[in-house]
């Protein structure tokens, strides 16, 4: 029996916990634990190492070298300028249109302004034609040394007025407003009609005239188109 139970076979299995007995698993994470430990050298992109290695270029033994490096920087230096004198070009291409385009933009506003303006006065003014008076002459005048009595003087009346509705009023009743301005030139004389305050004085009388008699509306100015004396 003794020598039956020394002849059986080991079955005794082998220990999971058993060291590596060549030890690669415990060197293999030193060296990775030290590669990992390695600073990595910044990558450079394409531009900037080419750049660089131009650089370097320029202070090469070889002169080749050196001469293509300085014909690199110098259309590098050619293609800036032609960038910035363009840019710069355009720019003030481009403040010059915008300042045109305000100038002719403040001519366009201008201009219908005055258009505008000239309708409105062409809408507003009435013509009342050819007022015949006559004129007394003074005893001092010195430039008609004439005989004393009545001179005849022919006026062009024209208004202008407020809005086009007392232009048409004014037009309607035409005699009558004749007859308003007709009373304010009596007994005019040569002098308060040709003289500069002589006008501004019957203007201003006329304009007065008309506004008491018109029930609503007001005349603004009143001109002569015409002043003859026969």
């Amino acid at each position: 029996m003794t020598d039956s139970q020394s002849d059986s076979p080991d079955t005794t299995e082998p220990s999971l916990t058993s060291e590596n007995p060549h030890g690669d698993g415990v060197e293999g994470e030193g060296e990775l634990a030290e590669a990992s430990q390695i600073p990595k050298k910044p990558r450079l992109g394409k531009s900037r190492a080419f750049t660089s290695e131009m650089s370097q270029a320029l202070i090469s033994k070889d002169r080749w070298t050196r001469r293509m490096a300085l014909v690199f920087f110098g259309a590098c230096l050619g293609i800036a300028a032609v960038i910035y004198f363009g840019a710069e070009r355009a720019i003030r291409h481009h403040r010059v249109r915008l300042a045109a385009e305000k100038k002719s933009a403040n001519r366009l506003g201008q201009f219908f302004k005055e258009q505008a303006e000239a309708a409105r006065l062409k809408s507003s003014l009435l013509a009342l034609g050819v007022f015949t008076i006559e004129l007394k002459v003074d005893d001092g005048d010195a430039v008609m040394p004439i005989r004393r009595g009545v001179k005849t003087a022919e006026i062009e009346v024209v208004l202008e007025c407020e809005t086009v509705d007392v232009s048409r009023y004014i037009e309607s009743h035409m005699l009558q407003a004749r007859n308003e301005l007709t009373e304010t030139m009596v007994g005019l004389t040569r002098d308060g009609l040709f003289s500069r305050d002589g006008k501004a004085v019957l203007r201003k009388k006329m304009v007065d005239r008309l506004n008491q008699w018109m029930p609503e509306g007001k005349v603004r100015n009143v001109y002569f188109n015409k002043l003859i004396v026969m």
